[in-house]
């Protein structure tokens, strides 16, 4: 059993969710006026709810209650939808660059043995 691939995932997972946690704390941080600790709180509780395996489009239900727990802090709703938005759209960007990625330099190789075989 080969413990180093897994150390390897273990840590990319670490720093995925430390960049996750970050990501809202920076944009909570500058526009309310709530301390790090607190912002940091209700980031690690939200991080804890992505163990529930829904999501619609991308929206995870930690989304949601990020949202939910700004308003125990009195930030405004629609700050928390409007930060919990640029996080998202930030997802989906960092996807589509690795798709395109993936497409450039392995799949358009793979398209063509496809179209290929399928000719033949």
């Amino acid at each position: 059993f080969d413990v180093k691939p897994l150390m390897i995932a273990a840590l990319l997972s670490l720093v995925g969710h430390m960049i996750y946690a970050s990501a809202y704390a920076v944009l909570f941080l500058s526009l309310t006026d709530a301390t790090p600790v607190q912002v940091m709180a209700i980031t690690l509780l939200a991080l804890l709810t992505r163990s529930i395996p829904v999501s619609f489009l991308g929206v995870e239900v930690s989304d949601g209650s990020l949202v939910v727990l700004g308003q125990l802090l009195n930030i405004d709703p629609t700050l928390s939808l409007a930060v919990v938005a640029v996080v998202l759209s930030s997802r989906y960007v960092f996807a589509m660059i690795g798709f395109a990625w993936e497409l450039m330099t392995d799949g358009l190789g793979f398209l063509a043995n496809v179209s290929r075989k399928s000719a033949a």
